[in-house]
């Protein structure tokens, strides 16, 4: 399998249906030293810059919404 799936989502078998376009990076990273988030069936994916065919994570939607107003309120 090449990606795997961490949290609360079910096990996504690999990254095939994600198109690239979909992949987002924040602006304040540097080129190649970040994470890339997608949304991808009921899905926040999670992956590193640097290995973007390797694993990844999978997120709940709501638990990655929660995750990003937590990480707001820092």
């Amino acid at each position: 399998m090449e990606g795997a799936a961490v949290g609360e989502q079910d096990v996504v078998p690999d990254l095939t249906g994600v198109p690239d376009g979909s992949w987002r990076k924040s602006s304040f990273s540097s080129i190649d030293n970040c994470l890339e988030v997608a949304a991808y069936s009921c899905s926040a994916l999670v992956r590193n810059s640097r290995n973007k065919h390797g694993e990844f994570l999978s997120f709940h939607p709501i638990t990655w919404r929660n995750f990003l107003r937590s990480a707001c309120d820092i």
